[in-house]
């Protein structure tokens, strides 16, 4: 399911030059008898980590375009399942 297109616009310097760009992750989520479903939809983020109740770590690998260097982009969202125990990692890279 495609979740929308983005305007991104590049984030400018004082003299018209390119500073940088957004990352973004975004995620819902519903109540199930079993746990939990979610959706996820990441521009530019590093992909997110399930830790399973058994020890297993599952990756949710919805890649996008960073936000800000493209005047369209189009975003997807991943599906996902939780149940009791398991763990959701969003993380992100520090920048300096």
């Amino acid at each position: 399911m495609k979740i929308g297109a983005w305007a991104g616009y590049p984030i400018l310097g004082p003299g018209g030059e390119v500073l940088g760009s957004v990352t973004a992750a975004y995620a819902t989520f519903r109540v199930t008898p079993g746990g939990m479903t979610g959706r996820l939809c990441c521009a530019g983020h590093p992909p997110a980590l399930i830790r399973r109740a058994d020890g297993r770590v599952h990756r949710i690998d919805s890649r996008g375009p960073l936000l800000g260097f493209f005047p369209e982009i189009q975003l997807a969202d991943v599906r996902f399942r939780l149940v009791p125990g398991d763990t959701l990692l969003l993380y992100t890279r520090r920048r300096d």
